[in-house]
């Protein structure tokens, strides 16, 4: 079952490998906060996969699930922190900060693929 996920990861390597753990669904990728806005303003997505440091502190990961949040049209958009920050605590952290489920870079295919299938029926 195709998904439409938006992958919001500025690391070009990062972002071919989730590519092609994804090849099966239809996926839009964001390299910064802003570009990741533009495209869930116009493209209805089943699920974003959020990178949390972006290269631009002012408008990182947990900034742009921010702004998802409180844009009417979107703010019930299934987010998924995407971290290398992966010390004790740290997943119920970005719980907390509103990210519906946490994945810890480097990612694992399987899990990815598990989240795809576990919340991308929305």
């Amino acid at each position: 079952d195709n998904k439409r996920v938006l992958l919001v990861e500025d690391n070009d390597i990062n972002a071919f490998v989730v590519k092609k753990f994804l090849q099966d669904h239809t996926v839009f990728h964001a390299k910064s906060g802003r570009s990741a806005m533009e495209i869930l303003e116009k493209e209805p997505v089943d699920m974003v996969f959020m990178d949390i440091n972006l290269g631009n502190p002012e408008f990182d990961g947990v900034e742009v699930l921010r702004r998802i949040r409180k844009h009417p049209k979107i703010k019930d958009t299934m987010v998924i922190a995407v971290t290398s920050y992966a010390l004790k605590g740290d997943r119920e952290k970005f719980l907390e900060d509103g990210f519906d489920e946490y994945v810890a870079k480097p990612i694992d295919r399987e899990n990815l693929l598990k989240l795809v299938s576990k919340f991308g029926s929305i």
